[in-house]
């Protein structure tokens, strides 16, 4: 992941939760630096390996199932957190260039 993108996604208003459950949902935390990610999941009270081993193989809908539980909350409410956070994803330059996209849909603050 480009240092811009890690700029970026580290200066977002928001939570360290939700930085966190965004990155999951999405399957972007892999191409986070070790060393940034582990301390925004410690800064939540989480550990390594999250999120689990596997969870990259799994379907959208069990994410959320696997997440919801980790987090204690519902799946709805992490529906909405990753949909108030796609369009900062979607700003991101490393997922500009995956996915051929050639403008941010927006980077809200």
């Amino acid at each position: 992941m480009p240092q811009d993108d890690l700029e970026r996604i580290e200066t977002w208003e928001c939570s360290n939760r939700d930085r966190v459950i965004a990155l999951a949902v999405f399957l972007i935390d892999r191409y986070v630096p070790d060393d940034i990610w582990s301390g925004w999941i410690g800064s939540i009270g989480l550990s390594r390996p999250f999120p689990p081993e596997d969870f990259k193989e799994l379907q959208l809908t069990d994410r959320y199932r696997i997440l919801a539980a980790i987090f204690g909350t519902t799946v709805v409410n992490l529906r909405q957190i990753a949909s108030r956070m796609r369009p900062r994803i979607m700003g991101l330059r490393f997922i500009r260039e995956y996915t051929g996209v050639d403008r941010a849909e927006g980077d809200r603050r």
